[in-house]
């Protein structure tokens, strides 16, 4: 595993994903780098194709599980992380 990212870059890394969701991050998460893992049906409108190619380079190691808990005093919810 890697280290994890600082807050700023973890939060630039996931807003580019286009992640509409906290349950979407969390699909992310668990897919890891084998995108092809994630159904499409996890997905809202067909947005698995659209970020499986946006995080193939994407080391999803990098970035918590649980931003909320471990970027607890930059933490401002998700739409904030989420750039909604």
């Amino acid at each position: 595993l890697g280290v994890t990212l600082p807050f700023a870059a973890a939060r630039e890394v996931v807003r580019g994903l286009g992640l509409e969701s906290e349950q979407q991050y969390a699909e992310l998460r668990k897919a890891g780098a084998d995108l092809e893992r994630v159904s499409a049906e996890a997905w809202n409108s067909g947005h698995a194709l659209k970020v499986r190619q946006a995080a193939a380079a994407v080391d999803t190691g990098r970035l918590p599980a649980r931003p909320d808990l471990v970027y607890r005093e930059e933490w401002r919810g998700w739409e904030d992380w989420l750039g909604k």
